[in-house]
């Protein structure tokens, strides 16, 4: 998803990584907002009063209603700001595919060469002559891209795809590809299919399948017109190619209605959270079962757990909470283990039957794997809660 910085301006340079993808945001946003309560969210770094690294805490603070500015510092004497950007990301912080990578080194390859004001803010270039076939054949002979090669570790056929998308390829195709959401490969192969980068939009905003029944579609008009006559074996490769159209046109069908199932499943998971916990794992439960999400798969029926209340928690209020809280586990496919069970009515029973069931209630309406009763340490409840701020793989924090 293509994320939007109110209120500031973004370093040209800060622009070479991707955005944090949706499937991770609520996770990430998640740790913005403990590190801003705790005081140990990462500085917002500007570089001539533009951010050059935090652009997307920047956007989290922002949506959860918190003053960014009042996380930002000031950076000075910054000579080289694309290396600085690489270094800061590319050390442990972001792991990205191939693919991904090959994007920021096309990125950093355009920057380099000293691209104009508009290519350097964008990652785009100017068109160059010569077909899309012809590019990627060449091997680039541009010190440029061959000193982005050998610094990122990304061969130079790659980073001249990824120029290619960059140049040719839609928003929704560079973002898609940026994201990781499909490869580089693939998105020339889209591209060299379907050079309307309107079209483009509308096959991306579709799914995968749609994508490889376009490049079928594709494949399938130049083998016709490529075959000199009608001859037996010409009629079979078209056949052949045929059936691969088919398939993707099912595959697309496919996809397009699971995507639907979903975009429902999720709104109504999103009203969910607003219902008072009880209400909401039984509506969540019963969506999972009748639209059969797979990420969002119950897990079977498990073991009865051998575990004993303690006295101070024997109440009816109390079991009622527990039984959620197990009920709730289940539900997320992460159902309890008697250790892990055991230990936590220990801490409830420190802290005390109020302080419990309002831990309880609050995981499951967050949609947390763990619990915090009252009393414990913020920094504690990041480092064993679900959104650490040290967890690896969120991106830019």
């Amino acid at each position: 998803m293509s994320r939007s910085v109110r209120g500031i301006k973004v370093h040209p340079a800060a622009d070479i990584m991707p955005y944090i993808e949706d499937d991770d945001w609520d996770d990430f946003k998640q740790a913005v907002k403990n590190g801003a309560e705790s005081g140990t969210l990462e500085s917002i770094e500007l570089l001539d009063g533009k951010i050059i690294d935090g652009r997307n805490r920047w956007c989290a603070l922002t949506e959860l209603g918190i003053d960014p500015n009042k996380f930002c510092v000031a950076k000075f004497g910054i000579s080289d700001p694309v290396q600085y950007v690489l270094d800061r990301n590319l050390g442990g912080r972001r792991q990205l595919t191939k693919s991904q990578l090959g994007m920021v080194a096309a990125k950093v390859a355009n920057l380099k060469a000293g691209s104009n004001q508009f290519a350097a803010k964008t990652g785009e270039v100017p068109s160059v002559d010569g077909t899309l076939d012809e590019k990627i054949a060449v091997k680039s002979e541009s010190s440029t891209t061959k000193s982005v090669s050998d610094s990122l570790g990304v061969s130079t056929a790659t980073i001249e795809r990824s120029r290619a998308v960059l140049r040719k390829g839609s928003a929704s195709l560079v973002e898609a590809v940026s994201a990781g959401a499909i490869t580089v490969r693939k998105a020339v192969d889209l591209i060299k299919a379907v050079e309307s980068k309107e079209e483009q939009n509308r096959i991306i905003a579709e799914g995968k399948a749609k994508i490889e029944e376009a490049i079928k579609l594709a494949e399938l008009q130049a083998l016709k017109a490529s075959l000199p006559g009608s001859t037996t074996k010409n009629e079979s490769l078209i056949k052949a190619k045929e059936a691969e159209v088919e398939k993707a046109t099912q595959q697309a069908q496919e996809e397009k209605k699971k995507r639907e199932h979903s975009d429902q499943y999720l709104s109504a998971e999103k009203a969910a959270k607003k219902l008072e916990s009880k209400e909401a794992v039984i509506l969540v439960g019963f969506l999972i079962q009748h639209f059969k999400i797979r990420k969002y798969k119950m897990a079977e029926e498990p073991k009865r757990l051998n575990v004993v209340l303690p006295d101070s928690l024997n109440c009816q209020e109390f079991l009622e909470a527990w039984t959620r809280w197990i009920e709730y586990r289940r539900t997320i496919n992460k159902s309890l283990k008697e250790v892990g069970a055991k230990k936590q009515l220990e801490e409830f029973a420190k802290a005390g039957i109020a302080a419990s069931i309002k831990a309880i209630d609050e995981s499951i309406k967050q949609g947390w794997t763990g619990v915090f009763p009252g009393g414990r340490k913020k920094e504690e409840r990041e480092s064993r809660g679900r959104f650490s701020k040290e967890t690896p793989n969120k991106g830019n924090l």
